[in-house]
């Protein structure tokens, strides 16, 4: 059978000072104009580094899909959701 497509964007925001929280986050999506975020989780912190998952809007991916959207050192990628794996998606180390 045919699903619908996804209108929702997974991100993962990564190499983030350990102290960021989900509202500096949210600061920062706000003030790119991005204010519908459906879902945040921070992922498993390093010692000095975090990582969070957000979920957009897919038509507001456009506005925080580009490196001047993100301090210098921010790494934004798409999430990646393995479904067939019970037990979550892994990020390499």
């Amino acid at each position: 059978h045919r699903h619908a497509p996804d209108s929702r964007a997974w991100l993962c925001i990564g190499n983030l000072h350990y102290s960021t929280n989900e509202e500096a986050v949210s600061k920062h999506l706000t003030s790119s104009q991005v204010n519908n975020i459906i879902e945040f989780e921070e992922l498993q912190p390093t010692v000095t580094l975090k990582a969070v998952k957000v979920v957009i809007p897919m038509q507001e991916l456009i506005k925080v899909n580009t490196a001047e959207a993100w301090p210098e050192g921010v790494v934004v990628r798409r999430y990646r959701l393995f479904r067939s794996q019970g037990t979550g998606a892994r990020l390499a180390a």
